[in-house]
This record gives C-alpha cells, sequence and structure tokens, in this order.
C-alpha cells in the first residue's frame, strides 16, 4: 500500500502496476496450491483480450472453489493493475490518443494558421532582390558600374 501511495503521490498521472513476483508469492500463500498459482500465473501473463480473460477467471475459481476467498476476490477487482489483457488496453488506448493527436497536429500544421511565424519569407526577398541589384550593376565586361 505504501508504494501505491507514493506513486500516486509522486506521479498522478501513471497507473501502478502490481508486480508479478509478489502476486504470485501471494496466490501461494493465500491459497496454498500449486495448481492453482500455475494456472493463476498463466492467466495473469496470458495475452487474453479481456472478455478471454474474464472467461478463464471464472472457470479458475470454480475449478479450484475459490468464490468466497476475499484474496481472490480482491484480486479479481484489482485486476486492472496486473492483468496483461487490462494493461494492453489501457496502453493502446494510449497509443491511440497519441495518434489522433498527431493527425490533428497534422492537419492544423498544413490547414490552419502557423503557430509559429519566422522572417524566413522577407529574408528571401530581400536576398532575391540583393541578387537583382547585383547583377544590375555588373556588366557583361565584369566591370562594376559606379553610380
Amino acid at each position: 500500500m505504501a508504494i501505491r501511495n507514493a506513486v500516486r503521490d509522486v506521479f498522478p498521472e501513471v497507473r501502478h502496476r502490481l508486480y508479478a513476483w509478489h502476486l504470485i508469492r501471494n496466490a501461494t500463500s493465500n491459497v496454498g496450491n500449486p495448481a492453482f498459482t500455475y494456472k493463476f500465473r498463466k492467466i495473469m501473463l496470458g495475452d487474453y483480450e479481456i472478455p478471454v480473460f474474464k472467461r478463464k477467471w471464472v472457470q479458475l475459481i470454480e475449478e479450484f472453489g475459490l468464490e468466497d476467498k476475499p484474496w481472490v476476490n480482491n484480486m479479481y477487482e484489482e485486476k486492472h493493475m496486473w492483468a496483461t489483457a487490462y494493461i494492453r488496453e489501457h496502453f493502446q488506448r494510449c497509443v491511440s490518443h497519441l495518434r489522433f493527436k498527431e493527425f490533428n497536429a497534422d492537419y492544423e500544421s498544413t490547414h490552419a494558421v502557423p503557430v509559429m511565424q519566422t522572417c524566413i519569407e522577407l529574408l528571401e526577398r530581400f536576398a532575391a532582390e540583393t541578387k537583382k541589384v547585383k547583377s544590375a550593376l555588373n556588366d557583361a565586361s565584369g566591370f562594376t558600374r559606379v553610380l
């Protein structure tokens, strides 16, 4: 709990995850069945879509008769902090959001008034005019005309 609170206070925008090692150790001490721990680990780390994860979780709990076990129920409530299925969904939402922002910025950069303007156009015009003046002052003989 102390780590969770510290992460929330110091990094309010960050999602705190539970460590797999601690979860496996807690599964072993709270349930005490190596077969459960093995299957719990598989579900925790499995690359499932959320509906598949939910179905596998129900099957696991029913297989071991753990419907009324407080630790198991608490772990399900906190699944967004440890289950790959939920962590991946959050990650994909973040990536989608970044892509959306990039698309909007790209559109704005080509279809809107620029946010930052420089004097480059003015400098380019000045350079072109200077070049014209210099060429007008030089004649074909290579001599510079004096005004």
